[in-house]
């Protein structure tokens, strides 16, 4: 039997990789090796450069998703034709695995675009769905009560909103 502090020496020298053969962190580099290297990284210009570009490709997909969702469930919502049309896209985009879409992608798509690419195709079918169930299922009597007490008309179309999100 391993005492404990023997355990916990083996244990330290594997997260640490002590005693890892040479050229095994070109692999797998360790955790404190990896560490090392970000704080040294960190303090370059470029690296926060290139985290810069990321963070601003990444936003630039995530609002694209949200503007295209917005609009196709606004246009599912008043065409049932573009709604049924669209549907079985929107499932294929949801049950595909992200990893498939990204090599799929290479092919295609610059790699400075991917980042933009995937998550716009992450967010476009959640903000589609969300928005299209939420307007398809507004109360029709809120809808009454527009035509009956509101009226100013863009005071109504965001107290209907407003009610139907709560």
């Amino acid at each position: 039997k391993l005492s404990t502090a023997r355990t916990a020496s083996v244990t330290c020298s594997l997260c640490t990789g002590a005693n890892d053969p040479p050229n095994t962190a070109i692999l797998i580099p360790t955790p404190l090796k990896t560490l090392q290297t970000v704080i040294l990284l960190s303090k370059t210009v470029r690296f926060w450069r290139a985290v810069a570009v990321s963070v601003v490709r990444i936003l630039a997909g995530y609002f694209l998703g949200i503007i295209a969702g917005l609009a196709g469930a606004l246009l599912s919502c008043n065409f049932k034709l573009f709604r049924d049309l669209t549907a079985p896209v929107l499932r294929l985009i949801r049950a595909v695995p992200v990893a498939s879409f990204i090599i799929l992608a290479l092919v295609w798509i610059k790699s400075g675009a991917l980042p933009v690419f995937i998550c716009f195709l992450m967010v476009l079918p959640m903000v589609w769905d969300n928005v299209q169930n939420s307007l398809l299922t507004v109360d029709k009597k809120l809808v009454e009560m527009d035509d009956v007490v509101l009226e100013v008309e863009d005071d109504a179309i965001r107290e209907i909103a407003k009610r139907a999100m709560a």
